[in-house]
């Protein structure tokens, strides 16, 4: 995460996972967001995983959920 902002000069991070192995790249996101970068980060909630839901600024359900508030945030920037 922190090389792809690098790269990019990303102004911002929406960071979406739904496992462990997201676990990571949401404590870098978190690293970058203390450095003055605007992040969210989403957890796409499951019953089988809930390592993220305290890490995460936002909680939907599962990638439905995801793409749900990208839909939302897409319809908000267009008004």
């Amino acid at each position: 995460m922190r090389t792809l902002v690098r790269e990019q000069q990303a102004g911002g991070v929406f960071f979406a996972g739904d496992d462990l192995g997201d676990v990571p790249a949401f404590e870098a996101v978190a690293e970058l967001r203390e450095q003055g970068l605007a992040a969210l980060l989403v957890c796409a909630a499951s019953t089988e995983q809930e390592a993220l839901l305290p890490l995460a600024d936002v909680v939907v359900d599962g990638p439905d959920g995801v793409l749900a508030l990208l839909r939302t945030l897409a319809a908000d920037a267009r008004a």
